[in-house]
């Protein structure tokens, strides 16, 4: 990872949070080496897990033509703050802007697994006002739509302002400028997820600990739905928009076993339909992102006799 930044002109400040996310695998693993599990807190293995996973998703298509197009949001590596993550696997800070353009890379890196001609919305030029992501599928019969993905990155448990962001989200889709025929509004919970809980326990199995993490995201989702009557949602789903939209949320857990407690870095997109409308093809994006994002984690491209993993 730290060579595929260098190869495009990247360094990560000295001592900055970017670099500490970029050397925490390393860590992990030699305070492991020292027999000092006491030492490996949960801030650094979700930096470990989240850097780990960061990284197979984007040398797995670093040889792939739309690779060229995700150069400025590699360039945010390079930002100074103290306080700019590149992880999925943590709650990030109120004031990071460029962590959550980092997170529209991490969608674009998904898309280019199962899409043609990925394109990212510029991280410095953008006004706010075009969808993140887009990208174009292709169905068993040919029949080719152009996706638009518009990315909200959340730090409440407001019902409220999750709708609101579902609105903005809705109103990029929808606007003149946005060349897509669909779009989906896509929410990033990273900041909303309860993370302490979710790690205070160990799990007595992965599938337990996999149905907390939904059951997680589902209760945001069931915030937004609470006291909405079904013309707000109507005004949300309108036009290109999908009547379905997506959370993704990441989180490390415990999972007990006769060894004692693992730590497990746990990861989903889910999608939440409030209308109860059909929407095949936007439920098939979903199911994409999900597949290739659990399914993606060694940073090996796909080859003739080889899918990516």
């Amino acid at each position: 990872m730290i060579d595929l930044l260098a190869k495009h002109g990247v360094t990560p400040p000295v001592d900055s949070r970017v670099e500490h996310e970029l050397l925490a695998p390393l860590e992990v693993m030699e305070r492991a080496r020292r027999a000092r599990p006491q030492d490996i807190s949960i801030e650094l293995l979700a930096e470990a897990g989240g850097m780990y996973d960061l990284a197979a998703k984007l040398l797995s298509i670093a040889g792939e033509p739309e690779f060229a197009t995700f150069t400025p949001h590699l360039r945010l590596f390079a930002k100074p703050a103290l306080y700019t993550s590149s992880l999925q696997s943590k709650a990030g800070d109120p004031r990071d802007d460029a962590g959550r353009k980092l997170t529209e890379l991490y969608v674009g890196a998904l898309a280019v697994h199962f899409a043609h001609d990925v394109v990212l919305d510029h991280p410095q030029a953008s006004q706010g006002d075009n969808p993140d992501v887009m990208f174009t599928t292709e169905d068993i019969s040919g029949v080719r739509t152009r996706w638009a993905i518009a990315i909200k990155s959340i730090a409440s448990r407001s019902g409220q302002t999750i709708f609101e962001n579902i609105l903005k989200a809705s109103k990029q889709i929808n606007a003149e400028t946005c060349s897509a025929e669909r779009g989906i509004v896509f929410i990033a919970a990273r900041g909303s997820i309860d993370h302490a809980s979710l790690w205070a326990t160990p799990f007595p199995t992965v599938d337990s600990a996999i149905q907390a993490l939904r059951s997680e995201l589902r209760g945001l989702a069931e915030l937004a739905e609470r006291d909405r009557t079904e013309a707000d949602w109507h005004q949300a789903f309108t036009g290109k928009t999908s009547p379905l939209f997506l959370l993704s949320g990441q989180a490390v857990v415990q999972v007990a076993t006769e060894a004692g407690p693992v730590p497990t870095v746990l990861k989903m997109v889910l999608e939440h339909n409030p209308l109860e409308r059909s929407d095949a093809n936007a439920l098939q994006v979903a199911l994409n992102l999900n597949h290739f994002m659990q399914t993606i984690v060694k940073g090996i491209p796909g080859a003739p006799g080889q899918l990516p993993s």
